[in-house]
């Protein structure tokens, strides 16, 4: 990623925590892979952007390395719950 290039941002707030999107079904993270500190769990909501023009606000529960500001998110949880989100506003 280009240095000088800027990321758009939501809000006027910095961003708290950096987001990591496991995509590996079979691999969870209870330790950090770099510094082995245990990770802990914390219900935050996430607000996502889902074209055309959709937000969907999510209170769900991720996995968080707190010294480092991360969080873990896994995919196919996301997928699943996204789905159920999506089809059922379609139907309305």
């Amino acid at each position: 990623m280009d240095k000088n290039k800027v990321r758009k941002q939501f809000g006027c707030l910095p961003p708290k925590y950096n987001f990591s999107l496991n995509p590996y079904s079979e691999m969870r993270f209870s330790k950090c892979p770099d510094c082995q500190n245990k990770t802990g769990q914390r219900k935050l909501p996430l607000l996502i952007h889902v074209e055309p023009k959709n937000l969907i606000a999510l209170n769900y529960t991720n996995r968080i390395l707190r010294l480092l500001a991360i969080l873990i998110k896994f995919l196919a949880q996301l997928r699943k719950k996204l789905g159920a989100r999506i089809s059922i506003s379609q139907n309305h």
